[in-house]
């Protein structure tokens, strides 16, 4: 090897990130080897000596896989076991990991509404709820694609560009490498891949024998972001070949992931003056939100915008409910549908007076007591929970095969709980489900391998939009 490469950076700070990333790699020694960094003839470059090589090829993915698990396990085990992949992460070396969400939420969103990703598999929200979903352990992505290694006349590898360096889970590289390797050359058939993946945890494994391994779904699920990711890079030549025509079926023996059919998102309304002053806040004493609940329900509203179109809004006839919903039809440009019987519990002659007289007097909130009024004129908890249930099985028949989207009460997700699962009349006094101020609760009805349709809680108080102070 002999001779030197020259990498150019008109932005000075994408070069002192790079220089920053391979520092840190390097500090790693990781089994992969790195090209030596070179002093550079001024500050508009990178030089590093020249590695005599060729490209990565599908042959390759039993070695690239197995290098990158143990480069993925080692920086785990050294450093990476204290990042947590939603956060930024300041490294021992003094630079900065961005977390995994950051960019690729909007990313995923924008690719997906431009009509360039063919035959996706996943939805804006579901796409969305990948990334955001994903908690640990943490690895790391530096853009595994096949240009970005190089295998020696020796066998040596190589790992070179060093513009990209993110917090990423496992397997979400390897599921690069693949993706590219497969719109570069051909496809891969599926137990090479099997292969790869079994010799990537192997080698992750030797770190730490607590690391859970990555799963066929997981690695597949990761190789459809990337598909979203890298369409644009086909349609441009690129790449010759399209993942979408290339993609593996299910593993051996597993089984198709089952269709989404109906969406109904709950939301609950934002801080309302009721709530900051712990009074029971019916059609009367309901005076609408505070400041603080506006904003909580324009974070919600931008979240909720990023996602896949809703197809229907819907909300209570309370006032606090009814700001939350013209916020929300404001963003998302939905009319709103008034629905009475998702109104919260009429509360009878408590409408108005503090929750702690009322609950002192009854002998513990309505759900304690479930058949029993807990004011004059008030509804019973579970005359309550039977017509609000009875209201969303309305809707959702109504609009089946839709995304509907409802602004509720915080008792609307107990309602829609006690109807798709079924729960008894009395459920309420051995159980409850917590749900904030503009919290998201999503249900899915799937359709299994078997045709069946069936109600998925895919998340209850999701309140991620929010983030801390909100």
């Amino acid at each position: 090897m002999s001779g030197h490469h020259l990498k150019r950076y008109p932005d000075p700070r994408a070069r002192q990130r790079a220089q920053a990333n391979y520092s840190w790699l390097a500090g790693l020694e990781p089994t992969a080897r790195l090209p030596r960094l070179l002093p550079a003839p001024d500050g508009e470059h990178l030089m590093f000596e020249h590695v005599n090589g060729r490209h990565a090829r599908p042959e390759d993915l039993p070695l690239l896989a197995a290098s990158l698990g143990d480069m993925h396990g080692d920086a785990h085990a050294r450093e990476l076991h204290q990042a947590r992949l939603p956060q930024r992460y300041p490294t021992r070396a003094g630079h900065t990991l961005p977390g995994f969400p950051d960019g690729r939420i909007d990313a995923v969103a924008r690719e997906l509404r431009s009509g360039r990703v063919r035959d996706a598999r996943l939805t804006v929200h579901q796409a969305q709820e990948l990334i955001t979903g994903a908690v640990g352990p943490a690895a790391f992505y530096k853009d595994a694609n096949p240009r970005n290694f190089l295998i020696t006349p020796e066998g040596t590898l190589v790992t070179i560009d060093f513009d990209d360096l993110t917090l990423a889970p496992f397997g979400y590289d390897l599921a690069k490498l693949i993706v590219t390797l497969a719109m570069t050359h051909g496809p891969i058939p599926a137990a090479s891949i099997a292969t790869a993946l079994t010799s990537y945890n192997k080698a992750a494994s030797r770190h730490s024998r607590s690391l859970p391994g990555v799963t066929w779904e997981e690695l597949t699920s990761w190789a459809e972001i990337h598909h979203i990711l890298t369409s644009r890079y086909a349609d441009d030549g690129r790449y010759p070949c399209r993942w979408d025509q290339l993609r593996p079926g299910p593993a051996p023996g597993r089984s198709q992931p089952m269709a989404v059919i109906t969406t109904l998102i709950l939301t609950r309304h934002g801080e309302a003056h009721c709530n900051v002053d712990h009074i029971v806040g019916g059609d009367i004493a309901c005076t609408g939100l505070t400041a603080r609940g506006r904003h909580q329900v324009e974070l919600l509203a931008s979240r909720l915008h990023a996602e896949e179109p809703c197809h229907v809004l819907y909300a209570t006839a309370r006032l606090r409910t009814q700001e939350s919903a013209e916020i929300l039809s404001g963003r998302l440009g939905l009319p709103v549908r008034v629905e009475s019987g998702l109104t919260g519990p009429h509360h009878g002659d408590a409408d108005g007076r503090p929750w702690d007289e009322i609950k002192t007097a009854f002998g513990g909130p309505p759900h304690s007591d479930p058949d029993r009024p807990y004011a004059p004129g008030s509804e019973t908890w579970n005359q309550y929970l039977a017509r609000a249930s009875a209201a969303l099985a309305d809707i959702v028949e109504r609009h089946h095969g839709q995304r509907i989207l409802i602004a509720g009460h915080g008792e609307t997700a107990d309602a829609a709980a006690m109807l798709f699962l079924g729960l008894p009349p009395g459920f309420s006094t051995r159980a409850g489900f917590e749900t904030s101020h503009a919290a998201i609760t999503r249900w899915h009805m799937n359709r299994n391998r078997l045709g069946q349709e069936l109600w998925i809680l895919a998340a209850h108080n999701d309140t991620r939009h929010l983030g801390t102070g909100s």
